[in-house]
């Protein structure tokens, strides 16, 4: 009975570290979607008013508009 006692304290403890883990982890998600949106408003505001070509654009940490690469066309088989 002492040995199913200390069982079951382990499987409660472990189930509350869990817990705690997928809290953590719920909260870094929503934390992580916050700046992703933040840092998208950010660059549309500098794109706005500089332009999407520009320097401040790139060092915004966009890729500047003609500096981007176009997808090679795939030849017919």
């Amino acid at each position: 009975e002492k040995a199913l006692a200390e069982a079951r304290a382990a499987l409660d403890a472990c189930s509350a570290r869990i817990a705690a883990c997928t809290a953590v982890g719920i909260d870094f998600r929503i934390q992580e979607a916050e700046l992703r949106e933040h840092s998208d408003r950010m660059l549309k505001a500098v794109g706005a008013r500089f332009g999407t070509d520009s320097a401040e654009y790139g060092k915004a940490g966009a890729v500047r508009k003609s500096e981007r690469q176009r997808p090679a066309r795939q030849p017919k088989a």
